[in-house]
């Protein structure tokens, strides 16, 4: 049985009371074990000459960085303020400047099994956290061992997985086994933006002015992700792959028409006796609510069931969010729906019961 649904329920673990449990899917992390851990690209952490803070990681360094005193890299910090937003559960990735896919294959396996043994011990504090692995996708075949250690042995509850791998689309053929086996022990893969294979790619110069490379440069590369997967038929192949994009899809789906008519354009010049239709599909992606505006989140609720939206804050970050279930109820959602979006749809995406994460936000004990 995974570590995860082993652990206790309790009170003193730290609970909320009150309104409706909220799932939060879009936590990032930065992990004190992690330093140093993947060769020449770091990432390092220190003073620079001037005693300034500095984070590196590969070619990307950010200075004035207090990399563990806010809720992203403590712990106290995180559930102090996920009591503050009113977050019950919350799903733990780590940042896609860490993806290192670029990087020798021999120091990206070593990095992802630390940091993935780093990010098991770090949830395991608390019944309120989760974690999601990476995997080194430069080599499919140690990507596919690590997904197994991680999720089976640590008890990982998700994959997280930039955009695109180096020069690989996660459509790639190298990549089947990885989504067969993603479909077959139920792990849901959480996409996320990463500059066209990782924070040492070149930038487009549109991208590099007013931070757009993470404004509209994340949400873009998360879209294509999606389209990828859809047109290239990997979600056709494996029915039980779930896959969720970060920021609202992007421009997915706004342009929801046109990728489907491009989808079945394609299919009628090769059609193939397994088809399945474009509404099949389109039911294995999940989108986060990290949107930042009541009407695109009321028009992505209209275009995706809502049972297949769930709540990301992008928590700690610059652009987190709050009152999202203010936001909610301002759409007339019923009640259902916003517990359904709120935390049930996490809850059932992870494989855990909706009962456990209303058990821990009500402050009761349970044993599971």
């Amino acid at each position: 049985m995974p570590q995860r649904l082993q652990r206790a329920f309790s009170r003193d673990a730290g609970t909320m009371s009150g309104g409706v449990p909220v799932f939060d899917v879009h936590a990032h992390n930065f992990l004190r074990a992690e330093i140093d851990q993947c060769g020449a690209a770091g990432p390092e952490y220190g003073l620079d000459d001037e005693g300034v803070p500095f984070f590196r990681a590969g070619q990307m360094t950010m200075r004035n960085f207090h990399m563990f005193n806010g809720p992203q890299g403590s712990y106290t910090a995180r559930l102090e303020l996920m009591d503050e937003l009113d977050v019950t559960a919350q799903l733990v990735i780590s940042h896609a400047v860490t993806f290192f896919y670029r990087e020798p294959i021999a120091d990206a396996v070593h990095y992802n099994r630390v940091r993935n043994d780093a990010i098991a011990e770090f949830v395991a504090q608390s019944p309120r956290l989760f974690g999601a692995a990476t995997l080194p996708l430069q080599s499919p075949d140690e990507a596919v061992k690590e997904l197994h250690r991680a999720t089976q042995e640590l008890g990982l509850v998700a994959t997280y997985l930039g955009a695109t791998a180096g020069d690989r689309l996660l459509s790639d053929p190298a990549y089947e086994e990885l989504w067969e086996e993603h479909a077959r022990l139920g792990i849901p893969a959480m996409i996320h933006g990463n500059r066209g294979g990782g924070i040492d790619s070149p930038a487009l110069p549109a991208r590099e002015q007013h931070n757009l490379e993470v404004v509209l440069g994340y949400p873009i590369d998360e879209g294509m992700a999606v389209a990828h997967l859809l047109l290239g038929g990997v979600l056709e192949r494996h029915p039980g792959l779930r896959i969720v994009s970060y920021h609202g899809g992007g421009m997915i789906p706004y342009q929801k028409g046109r990728l489907q008519h491009a989808f079945e354009t394609q299919r009628a010049k090769n059609p193939t006796p397994t088809m399945r239709p474009f509404a099949e599909l389109w039911s294995q992606v999940f989108f986060d609510t990290a949107l930042h505006g009541r009407d695109s989140l009321e028009f992505l609720l209209r275009v995706q069931d809502p049972r297949n939206v769930v709540i990301g804050t992008n928590f700690g970050g610059w652009d987190q969010e709050a009152g999202l279930l203010d936001e909610l109820a301002a759409l007339g959602l019923s009640d259902d729906t916003i517990a359904d979006v709120s935390y049930r749809n996490a809850a059932r995406l992870f494989g855990i019961l909706p009962e456990e994460i209303e058990m821990l936000h009500g402050g009761q004990t349970v044993a599971v």
